[in-house]
């Protein structure tokens, strides 16, 4: 994975401007991102990135037709509307908000 020099400068921007920055080695094929406080910018060797926050979605896990499931939404309200309006007969067992993995 190369960046351009314009999506370095744009890295390099965020972080002047307080965004915090991950780094992952360039030679490591599982990108391992890692939050660095004080990058070095050595590009040769690593990319960077600014740190993605985690996204919150509201979580159902309910039962229709004999199986159970779960399914995801960015609202209470689709969620909610997905299970009981299009899956008439669904049981809702629980629901909750989490941070998805970034």
């Amino acid at each position: 994975m190369n960046l351009t020099i314009k999506e370095m400068i744009e890295v390099m921007q965020a972080y002047e401007a307080g965004s915090k920055i991950e780094c992952a080695n360039k030679h490591d094929t599982l990108y391992r991102w890692e939050y660095v406080p004080g990058p070095i910018w050595d590009w040769s060797n690593n990319i960077y990135r600014i740190k993605k926050e985690p996204k919150r979605v509201y979580v159902i896990s309910y039962e229709y037709g004999g199986f159970s499931y779960t399914m995801c939404d960015n609202t209470r309200e689709a969620a909610r509307t997905y299970v009981t309006a299009v899956l008439p007969g669904a049981t809702i067992k629980h629901e909750f908000w989490a941070k998805e993995e970034v």
